[in-house]
């Protein structure tokens, strides 16, 4: 008795579009399945976006990156005061992405600024 076992992996875009493997390995998106997006969600509003954020404003969400050493960097998408979104890295100090592995900055207040075209967030103590 011989059996095939195979193993299927199934990646899809955030349209729920399936993704299939190219040549070299390299996934796509495959033509066969367009699927638009949800028309509810490209009709909802959307907050002003600043590539430039200066000011007091509290984390919408985050990531910490981390490499063969341990973390290296954080992304925050957050909100200023005035509602308008940006997104920023944080200090790579070994404390703040510690802090920010250990603890859940979802709604964490901080301040974002903007200098020599590097967006920084610094959460509050």
């Amino acid at each position: 008795i011989e059996l095939d076992v195979r193993l299927r992996l199934d990646l899809f875009d955030g349209f729920g579009r399936e993704l299939v493997e190219q040549e070299h390995g390299h996934p796509r998106l495959d033509p066969r399945r367009p699927v638009p997006p949800a028309q509810e969600v490209v009709e909802q509003a959307h907050p002003a976006f600043t590539e430039t954020p200066e000011g007091p404003a509290t984390v919408e969400t985050y990531t910490v990156l981390n490499g063969h050493q341990g973390p290296e960097r954080g992304i925050v998408i957050g909100r200023l005061a005035d509602g308008t979104r940006f997104i920023a890295e944080t200090p790579d100090d070994s404390a703040t992405l510690q802090a920010m592995m250990a603890r859940d900055m979802l709604g964490a207040a901080g301040i974002a600024s903007s200098r020599e075209g590097k967006n920084l967030f610094v959460p509050d103590a």
